[in-house]
């Protein structure tokens, strides 16, 4: 067997799917959805996604999902007969979830939910890391710190500002938070508010709303991080090109690959125990910005 393989590489050959599906009931291939590519995490997530599922011996078709139609993406799904999926939940209802899913094949989700969901999950401990953010900016003296919260319908948003709450409250302080957006330039109006409100530094819901705060403070001459330091979410690579240097919380898309990839794995070899949570730990890297 092993001399057939050597061969196979040397030869270049190529497993053909279709044939292997129609023998072994697989077709070798799993889904990913991510809500869109505007979001750079989201893009490092699917690279990431992909290098692991090619060491598996796994093909990944990638559906982007800009209008969050989960109808639409299951169809695509059904029709290219896909072994099991990878999905970013945050961005969705469980009811949606449990309602256009297939899910007669194994899903793994990715990000935090509103609820229990019938298939594994892995997450970040945002609410913590939100917490350790907080705790850093107090430790290098910061009084008034602000939270630029994510929409509050997302779970994402609500685990973020949960941790915030909890640490400016142990620790005295008054809470500052304004809802914004996930999106970068749609969160002039929150930032505006904050800044009158003498916030002297500003934990954002993620690395976009950080990015942006950085050049509204640029643009009215406010000092980072004298004027207001500015931690972000995330970990995006563009955080380490801009000046001055974000600094923020990492939430490794390589680890969450992996992770969602192993249980996936898992279920499709045949793992009977019930759904499980798998929660990563994130990582605070210092910059300029605080």
């Amino acid at each position: 067997m092993e001399r057939i393989r050597e061969a196979a590489q040397r030869l270049g050959y190529v497993p053909d799917r279709m044939a292997q599906a129609m023998r072994w009931g697989r077709t070798g291939i799993i889904a990913l959805v991510v809500p869109n590519f505007a979001n750079p995490y989201y893009s490092a997530l699917a690279v990431e996604v992909q290098r692991a599922a090619w060491e598996a011996d796994l093909e990944v078709l990638v559906y982007a999902n800009p209008t969050e139609d989960l109808a639409q993406v299951s169809r695509a799904v059904s029709a290219r007969r896909v072994d099991g999926g990878i999905i970013v939940v945050s961005h969705y209802t469980p009811e949606e979830l449990k309602a256009h899913l297939p899910l007669e094949i194994p899903w793994v989700g990715v990000g935090h939910a509103l609820e229990p969901l019938p298939f594994d999950r892995v997450s970040f401990k945002d609410k913590e890391a939100a917490m350790d953010a907080v705790r850093y900016l107090a430790d290098k003296g910061y009084r008034r710190i602000a939270h630029l919260a994510g929409p509050a319908p997302s779970p994402t948003s609500k685990a973020r500002l949960e941790g915030y709450l909890e640490a400016v409250s142990a620790l005295g302080m008054p809470a500052l938070v304004q809802e914004g957006t996930f999106r970068y330039g749609d969160n002039q109006r929150a930032l505006q508010t904050l800044l009158g409100w003498r916030a002297d530094a500003l934990l954002a819901g993620n690395d976009l709303m950080a990015l942006e705060a950085l050049a509204f403070l640029q643009d009215r001459g406010v000092p980072v991080p004298q004027g207001m330091a500015v931690v972000g979410f995330d970990g995006i690579p563009m955080g380490e090109w801009v000046r001055p240097q974000l600094t923020t919380i990492v939430r490794s898309p390589r680890a969450s690959a992996q992770a969602a990839l192993a249980r996936l794995l898992a279920r499709l070899e045949g793992a009977g125990e019930p759904p499980q949570e798998v929660w990563l730990d994130t990582s605070l890297r210092p910059g300029d910005s605080a």
